[in-house]
């Protein structure tokens, strides 16, 4: 292997490495408290939605399988059944795929909601104000500190 060939291939090892350290710094970087507090509340939002429309397909899910479930013509027993190709047939597998991706809807928006709790909590623990005024007069000087924390 030529010398060139290796120092460009370390040069692009170091230039990605590099990269990834900046944008893990960038990440890394404290956000202004309203900013955290507005990102917070976005995936709140994005969380709550994908709960409930999540645990809205499950139900449906839950009562199309039930009702493709009770309308369904099927022989055999437990593993060797064997079901009649019809619309119940049909639905009962619909209402199994629904229920099954509701539940999963439900469990992801989860996570995303009590992150964005998090981040709204610690937006407002963060947004604390500190004030300091000098006063200075001709015969004395002092100065006012003021301190506000929300919780």
């Amino acid at each position: 292997m030529k010398a060139s060939t290796r120092w460009r291939q370390t040069a692009v090892v170091w230039a990605a490495l590099g990269s990834i350290l900046a944008s893990t710094a960038a990440y890394a970087s404290p956000l202004d408290p309203q900013e955290l507090e507005r990102r917070g509340h976005s995936k709140k939002v994005a969380g709550a939605v994908l709960m409930g429309l999540g645990l809205g397909l499950t139900a449906v899910g839950l009562g199309l399988a039930l009702d493709g479930a009770l309308h369904v013509h099927c022989t055999g027993h437990e593993e060797h059944a064997v079901c009649e190709p019809s619309s119940a047939a049909s639905e009962l597998q619909l209402g199994e795929t629904g229920a099954a991706l509701g539940q999963i809807m439900t469990v992801v928006g989860i996570p995303i909601y009590v992150v964005g709790a998090k981040q709204v909590a610690d937006g407002r623990r963060l947004s604390g104000q500190l004030a300091f005024q000098p006063l200075v007069g001709a015969h004395s000087a002092g100065a006012v500190v003021r301190l506000a924390l929300r919780f």
